[in-house]
């Protein structure tokens, strides 16, 4: 497993990771994650995030969102991992990373 930035090339494979999570899961999100506008969004160069690869899929991606206003100072982590790829420690290895 590799841990890296996104990158504009990404795109295509992050949407793929996007399709299967489920939609419990992509609530905690925030974002609209089956919307190609964020997912192009997010593959731009210079954003806070990371994907976690395997085989040349993406199987988790990590992005630390700062806050607006007077606390912009703050910022949020938001992580998630393929369900196929969950308790082997993609998630702390992107949380870890994030940090």
């Amino acid at each position: 497993m590799e841990i890296r930035p996104i990158e504009p090339g990404d795109a295509p494979a992050l949407a793929r990771f996007f399709d299967r999570i489920p939609e419990s899961d992509q609530t905690f999100l925030k974002e609209p994650v089956d919307d190609p506008a964020v997912v192009a969004e997010w593959a731009r160069p210079g954003a806070a995030r990371a994907i976690a690869v395997e085989d040349g899929a993406v199987i988790g991606s990590v992005a630390v969102v700062p806050l607006h206003g007077w606390s912009s100072h703050v910022g949020e982590i938001r992580l998630v991992v393929d369900p196929d790829h969950r308790g082997r420690g993609v998630g702390r290895a992107l949380a870890r990373r994030a940090v």
